[in-house]
């Protein structure tokens, strides 16, 4: 049985106008809100197509019926949609209604038999239920072309009475009246029309066969017709199941395949690491496609990327074996971040809005900074176009060659995280003017994101000192001027007018302990406890270690090696072997071999500084909130911890201190006093930090491993001695990777994991914006061009021409592509002149000319603007946008309307200044590069000053000389 789509008015007590406007619409102003929506329905057939959800018989919240109205004059509000032209038929018409009985969930089904009322006929009213219907409605039914082309026009027609009031069928009148069927009906009111129904189940196939014969239902065919319309009638069923089957089992199939790979993927996914699951999946998802046709997510570039920077060698072979992006497609990802030196706009906005995520508690940090030394070389990166490996602070660049670069982080106090901020480029350790201005720009930017500075970390350069000094005496004169106390445990920065930060300076604990080990070997420790005057030497290590040396089958310390304790073989910068030598454990055996006179009896005060930096060095790098192994000082700083009592008695003898060399005279080592000062600053941040809430500190997230492990990270992405522009493409690998890069076997640090506050999400979700562009050092003056010799000359025209001629190939490959009425303004016919002597040198079959032979005009135009470029290149070659400056000047320098071409007219003449321009800024930076490492000496005329500048560096930083022979002179 099919059945009808009844709707219930709005709910009054939710929507109560909607209910008013849909009451004024059918007409029923006399009765109830209430009333109508306990007692009323109405049928689909007064609602437009999209007065309902895609899929759904559910009526949206601004449905409106609208169709198979009377005219009225009820206004209908602006925002529906105008109702659809839709088919009306008569009542002498067969009313087909091909509904889906599957989405009739929830709605009211009529079964009572619902019938047209002749215009004439009176209106009938029951008595047992108060029904009131809308006038001057029209039936609105969908009608089904497709199904209703076979069908015949049924000879029944429907019976019943349609209620309707007596004063609205007055009004309808005779016109219109045939055309209302059901508007409003009773909750138990129902349609059953079983002739109507009936006729609907027959489908269009069988009644079109009646229908070509000429035959309007079965009874009248004779009886063999009879049966072989009931075989006919069969088998269509049968077909109709076996197509239908046939279509669920391909559906089913199709499930089941995509159910199999899902299954199989998330069930050893679970088995594997989050990476390892995702690459998995890139396999199995990309291998069957074609090349072209493969799509990798961010975080899929994200994993190549990581794997391409470790070892380019070992991606190349990993892409025979698996499905991965191309080299391209990763360059492609890194070139739409661009992070230059100094302080990036862009990580800053991500910095911004990951602090706010962060409790206030947890917003604590430390800045840490350091230097790395770098391998001088320029690089023209056209992605930029500009050319690194100059000074370049952010704000500042200049022709100086760039060897060390600066490194600023953020490292959390509470929470554990760190994120690199800027680095600038500089030439040997930076000024100590250059650090504070940097400095104090940094700490105010990281104010601003949310995070509070509260201490700053460096090692003991002589600049690092200096800086902070200068910051000191500033906060001093400050405090001076303004009648205040001032203690010289930390230093003042102003983050915004008239808000100062106060922040304590703490050198790297590791570091100190490597500066004491150092000097240890070639002086002696004078130090005082308890007024005995005492003195510690490296030679009693020397014994303690010969005479373990001696057993021949064992040894007391297994651990201590030549590389511990011989001078000559100890690694000066690995803090490793340093703290391995001031442990309890060999301070301990020392003493005892002194007591036993095994060794000098004096080894018991060297024994005793042994154990003093032990305990103050596990007491300033503690990683553990409870004691572990029995080492109590390697734990947390608390209120009313053992921490600071040791402090205090580190303090008196630190105070006593002096390195004395072998002469017996007293030596000025800043280490004691940067001890001192240190010790001072982590009882000044502890106070400070208990006050602002947090209970615990853990003294190891107050060094700089993770700036070590920053930059051992960007040795194993890029190379042990990267050049700018490598360190920049590490640096930005990294921090796209979020540090990701395994600890180095054999750092100078130990391995504290650690998480960022960026994503390489982030930074891909924020739009960047244009630098500022920064100063610049004035341009040196240009070079004048020496007059050469005739050979020379001779030699230089030539390559001139070659070079002219590997430019209109370039130029024909790219642009032209064979037009000939362009290729006949720059090329010549005439290949027998003695210009182009070289070109027919260089072909690999004279017979068959491959190379192109530019024409004279065109020859002596390039010659001229490579002569241009040669003078004026090294004057500014520091400055930003370098290709357009270049260019620009040929433009204007030079007419290149010779090459008017009336189809490239537009872009021939910048075609080939850019191409000229590509080269000789590649050629000029290699030649550079060449003079800085050594592989080729400057000319003895030489007049490039940037080709000057870089055989001096080289001069001053070669580690041998090199012999002058017959294949390096120039």
């Amino acid at each position: 049985m099919h059945y009808v789509v009844c709707y219930r008015f709005p709910n009054p007590r939710s929507d109560m106008p909607r209910l008013i406007q849909w009451i004024k619409i059918v007409g029923l102003d006399n009765i109830d809100p209430n009333t109508v929506y306990k007692t009323k329905f109405i049928c689909a057939m007064h609602f437009t197509p999209d007065c309902s959800s895609p899929g759904t018989k559910r009526l949206n919240a601004n449905a409106y019926p609208l169709i198979n109205l009377p005219k009225t004059n009820i206004s209908i509000p602006k925002t529906l949609v105008s109702p659809i032209n839709l088919a009306v038929v008569s009542n002498n018409d067969v009313v087909h209604m091909h509904l889906d009985e599957s989405f009739m969930s929830g709605f009211n089904v009529l079964d009572e038999v619902l019938t047209v009322s002749d215009p004439s006929s009176s209106v009938s009213h029951n008595n047992d239920r108060e029904v009131q219907s809308l006038s001057m409605n029209r039936v609105d039914i969908d009608l089904d072309l497709s199904f209703m082309s076979g069908i015949q026009n049924l000879e029944s027609t429907l019976t019943g009475t349609d209620i309707i009031d007596n004063d609205i069928n007055a009004s309808i009148g005779k016109s219109n009246a045939h055309n209302v069927v059901a508007n409003i009906v009773d909750r138990n009111c129902f349609i059953s029309a079983s002739k109507c129904m009936t006729a609907l189940k027959k489908t269009n196939n069988t009644q079109g066969i009646l229908k070509q014969i000429g035959v309007r239902t079965c009874k009248q065919l004779t009886p063999r017709c009879k049966t072989f319309y009931k075989m006919n009638k069969l088998l269509l069923r049968k077909y109709r199941q076996n197509r239908s089957r046939k279509t669920l089992f391909k559906e089913r199939l199709n499930s089941a395949e995509k159910f199999t790979d899902e299954y199989i993927v998330g069930k050893y996914s679970n088995m594997m690491s989050a990476t390892a699951s995702m690459f998995m999946k890139l396999q199995i998802r990309e291998t069957k496609k074609l090349s072209k046709g493969h799509r990798f997510s961010l975080n899929e570039k994200m994993l190549s990327l990581s794997l391409y920077k470790r070892s380019p060698k070992c991606y190349r072979m990993l892409s025979t074996l698996f499905t991965l992006p191309s080299k391209r497609t990763l360059n492609a990802i890194l070139s739409t971040v661009s992070i230059r030196p100094g302080i990036c706009s862009l990580v800053m906005d991500v910095l911004r809005e990951n602090v706010k995520k962060l409790k206030p508690t947890e917003r604590y940090c430390s800045i840490l900074f350091d230097e790395m030394c770098l391998s001088s070389g320029l690089n023209y990166k056209s992605s930029s176009d500009i050319i690194d490996g100059f000074i370049d602070t952010g704000v500042y660049r200049s022709q100086m060659f760039g060897d060390h670069v600066l490194v600023f982080m953020i490292r959390g106090i509470k929470k554990k995280f760190k994120q690199p901020i800027c680095y600038t480029f500089c030439q040997g350790a930076t000024k100590q003017d250059e650090l504070v201005r940097q400095l104090k720009e940094v700490i105010c930017e990281v104010h601003k994101t949310g995070l509070r500075v509260v201490a700053t970390m460096s090692d003991q350069g002589r600049a690092n000192e200096g800086a902070i000094n200068i910051m000191r005496n500033d906060t001093r004169k400050h405090y001076i001027s303004n009648n205040l106390e001032y203690r010289n445990d930390y230093y003042e920065v102003e983050v915004a007018k008239g808000e100062y930060l106060q922040i304590v300076h703490l050198f790297d604990v590791p570091h100190l302990m490597k500066c004491i080990r150092n000097n240890l070997i070639t002086k002696d420790l004078t130090f005082s406890t308890n007024g005995i005057k005492k003195t510690a030497k490296w030679e009693h290590l020397i014994q303690l270690y010969q005479a373990d040396s001696f057993i021949p089958d064992c040894k007391m310390l297994p651990r201590l090696t030549d590389a511990h304790v011989i001078p000559e073989k100890i690694p000066k910068m690995k803090v490793r072997n340093a703290c391995q030598v001031f442990s309890q454990r060999v301070s301990a055996i020392m003493n005892f071999l002194a007591s036993k006179s095994i060794i000098d009896p004096g080894a018991a005060d060297t024994a005793e500084i042994f154990l003093f930096f032990y305990k103050l060095f596990d007491s300033l790098n503690g990683s553990f909130d409870k004691v572990v192994d029995g080492k109590i000082f390697r734990t947390s700083v608390k209120k009313n911890s053992i921490h600071h009592q040791l402090w205090m008695d580190s303090l008196k003898v630190l105070s006593t201190m002096k390195f004395v060399n072998k002469n017996g005279k007293a030596v000025s080592i800043p280490t004691i006093k940067n001890w001192e000062m240190t010790i001072k600053g982590f009882q000044t941040l502890s106070k400070a930090l208990h006050i602002k809430g947090i209970q615990s500190l853990l003294p190891r997230v107050l060094n700089q491993d993770s700036l070590e492990n920053l930059f051992a990270g960007i040795r194993s992405v890029g190379c042990s001695n990267p050049t700018c522009s490598i360190f920049m493409s590490s640096y930005k690998t990294l921090l796209l990777n979020n540090l990701v890069s395994s600890h180095s076997p054999g750092a100078n640090c130990e391995d504290f994991t650690e998480g960022c506050l960026l994503t390489y999400k982030n930074l891909f979700s924020i739009r960047q914006e244009t630098p500022e562009m920064p100063l610049l050092s004035c341009d040196l003056p240009e070079q004048v061009i020496p007059n050469q010799l005739d050979t020379t000359q001779y030699l230089r025209d030539l390559t001139h021409t070659f070079i002219s001629g590997y430019i209109i190939k370039k130029i024909n490959k790219n642009l032209l592509k064979n037009f000939k009425t362009c290729l006949k303004l720059i090329c010549s016919n005439n290949t027998s002149s003695e210009n182009y002597e070289l070109l027919q040198a260089r072909e690999y079959q004279p017979s068959r000319p491959s190379l192109k032979y530019p024409a004279p005009s065109f020859g002596l135009l390039v010659s001229k603007i490579i002569v241009n470029i040669t003078q004026c290149l090294p004057s500014v070659c520091h400055h930003p946008k370098i290709k357009s400056i270049l260019i620009d000047k040929i433009l204007s320098n030079f007419n290149l309307s010779i090459l008017h071409c009336p189809k490239h007219d537009d872009s021939i003449q910048y075609k080939i200044a850019e191409c000229i321009v590509n080269l000789f800024l590649h050629f000029w930076c290699t030649e550079i590069n060449r003079i800085l490492s050594g592989k080729r000496k400057i000319k003895h005329n030489e007049k490039d000053p940037i080709k000057l500048l870089a055989n001096s560096w080289y001069e001053k930083h070669s580690k041998k000389k090199v012999k002058i022979g017959k294949f390096n002179q120039v």
